[in-house]
């Protein structure tokens, strides 16, 4: 299966950072944090070989887009 490779914003990598931080200072268990980071990991490697997989955003908003996105516990993730 062809595998696709993912472009992330500049801003992904301390986002994420930020998020677990947060997550840390508000007291979630270590295996909480660890479960939404491999539940990230899984979804960007969906994206890999899937890159049409998501929710269309179209369906949410009153504006055609081809924007995708999920969401992994509190946090939506757009893709472009």
């Amino acid at each position: 299966m062809k595998k696709y490779t993912l472009k992330y914003s500049t801003e992904f990598p301390s986002d994420l950072e930020t998020i677990v931080s947060s997550e840390r200072e508000w007291g979630f268990y270590e295996k909480t944090i660890e479960n939404f980071k491999e539940e990230i990991r899984s979804r960007l490697e969906t994206l890999q070989t899937m890159p049409d997989s998501g929710s269309n955003v179209s369906s949410r908003i009153d504006k055609n887009t081809d924007l995708k996105y999920f969401v992994v516990d509190d946090c939506v993730l757009v893709m472009c």
